[in-house]
């Protein structure tokens, strides 16, 4: 499975990919909001996380964006945020997201949301 990450922080990049490379995901981490539909297009993940953006309505536009490019309407899209209780999740599941994570986060406990989401679209 293929994970996209977009975060404009490079040691959260970093990590991430990381973690989700020692889960058996091929992990591509990408800092530029202006370039991750482009990218998301051609590398097809099934598995998006969106870190920091601009602010909350440019992550919600590109999430809207991203729910728009034939091949990847599939794709799991988790909001990423430091926002302690996700204060915004009505409003970004509009926008099309499938979870919202506060951050900081256990890796364990990410990819206990990850597997939870996959599953059930498997289902």
């Amino acid at each position: 499975m293929k994970a996209l990450i977009l975060d404009q922080e490079e040691d959260i990049r970093d990590l991430l990919a990381y973690i989700l490379e020692q889960e058996g995901f091929e992990a591509l981490a990408i800092e530029s909001e202006a370039d991750v539909c482009v990218v998301a297009a051609v590398y097809r993940p099934h598995v998006i996380l969106l870190g920091t953006c601009t602010d909350e309505i440019a992550r919600a536009a590109v999430c809207r964006s991203l729910r728009k490019i034939p091949g990847i309407t599939y794709a799991l899209i988790i909001f990423l945020t430091t926002d302690d209780d996700c204060t915004h999740r009505i409003w970004n599941q509009d926008a099309g997201m499938d979870a919202c994570v506060s951050m900081p986060v256990t890796p364990r406990a990410l990819l206990e949301i990850i597997r939870a989401q996959l599953a059930t679209r498997a289902a």
